[in-house]
């Protein structure tokens, strides 16, 4: 998400206003898109069930918690319908898709658990995925049109 504002305010300013060749922004309009993602996670572990009383469970889920980053290259696609009235507003519906490409995992090992007596031991890990299938959103768009600009 940090570097998706900013790439989006660089191709703002390299692409400046939308124009028109007639000053008619009546119609339906399709475009590709890319990006870049860029999260950060948490995940806690919490010890339950037999673990519940255990002395070592607050040490234990701390230890199994785990945090990370999670990045990944998007690209997508929207499209459109805009319609301009006598009076210069434009009124329009947009619908984008979007595929990211994050997929990241954490693993945390913790071995040697003693699970009961001093020769009984047991090691224990835990996954944490984060994983981003797909992304939509549907918007209104309202401009107004002066010339061959839309605002």
């Amino acid at each position: 998400m940090r570097r998706t504002i900013p790439l989006a305010l660089v191709a703002l300013a390299l692409a400046g206003p939308s124009r028109a060749a007639d000053n008619e922004w009546t119609g339906f309009y399709v475009g590709l898109h890319a990006g870049q993602e860029d999260g950060d996670g948490r995940a806690n572990a919490v010890m339950g069930g037999l673990w519940a009383g255990d002395a070592a469970a607050p040490s234990l889920a701390q230890a199994l918690s785990s945090g990370g980053n999670a990045s990944g290259t998007s690209a997508g696609v929207q499209f459109g319908y805009d319609h301009q009235f006598n009076s210069g507003w434009v009124l329009g519906l947009e619908l984008d898709y979007q595929r990211p490409g994050v997929d990241e995992s954490t693993t945390t090992v913790v071995s040697g658990i003693n699970i009961g007596s001093a020769t009984q031991f047991a090691d224990l890990s835990a996954t944490t995925r984060t994983r981003v299938d797909a992304a939509y959103s549907l918007r209104p768009k309202l401009g107004f049109a002066t010339g061959k600009v839309l605002w």
